[in-house]
């Protein structure tokens, strides 16, 4: 018999073996490393706190957004109200500081006869002032001299407006005609006024606090 050498060592088979068991084991665990790091890495603790905390900032901004918003429409509302009811408020009150005009210009060219004295207290209850200053210190005089030159008037209001007007002072032109008599002209003879008054607001009704004769 002849022996015939094939070429391969005594147990090389079992190194090819055990080369590629080696080689598949180092693949596998590999893979399952990775796999496994893989999401511990991006779904870790810090992570997920970076990600709540940027969803929760979002809400936040919009809510005191809105807030803001609230405040300046309030704000808003509340201007407009206010001047609203002004608005409503200010034709009264311009008609009652023209009446109150009026009624103290024509007082003031009535001054006069033996009741002087009354029609002088009646008229400084429609002022302050200034004015009522200066009545209260020449009302005794005053109505002296009316007397003693017998002095007679009467008048009415030809026309009257408001040339200035504010919430805390107003100041009103009156023009009046009437009948001036003294002694000298019992008869009596036409006059005309023409009155500027100042006028402010106190304890809920305009008075008088000026009073200019103009030419």
């Amino acid at each position: 018999m002849v022996d015939v050498d094939t070429g391969t060592p005594p147990g090389g088979t079992g190194s090819t073996t055990h080369a590629a068991a080696d080689s598949t084991a180092g693949s596998t665990a590999g893979s399952a490393a990775g796999s496994t790091a893989g999401p511990d890495a991006g779904t870790g603790p810090t992570g997920v706190a970076s990600s709540q905390a940027g969803t929760g900032r979002g809400p936040r901004r919009l809510l005191t957004g809105l807030a803001a918003l609230l405040v300046v429409l309030s704000v808003a509302c509340a201007v407009l109200l206010v001047r609203d009811r002004a608005a409503q408020a200010e034709p009264g009150q311009r008609q009652a500081a023209l009446a109150q005009a009026r009624v103290v210009a024509t007082e003031i060219v009535g001054l006069g006869g033996e009741n002087a004295t009354e029609k002088l207290q009646s008229l400084m209850r429609g002022t302050t002032g200034p004015f009522r200053d200066q009545l209260t210190r020449r009302a005794g005089d005053f109505a002296a001299a009316m007397q003693g030159a017998r002095v007679t008037s009467s008048g009415k209001v030809a026309a009257a407006g408001l040339e200035e007007f504010g919430p805390d002072a107003a100041t009103a032109l009156v023009v009046l005609t009437g009948t001036l008599a003294n002694a000298d002209t019992p008869q009596g003879q036409p006059v005309s006024y023409r009155l500027s008054l100042q006028l402010r607001p106190e304890g809920g009704r305009w008075l008088v606090s000026g009073v200019e004769v103009l030419p």
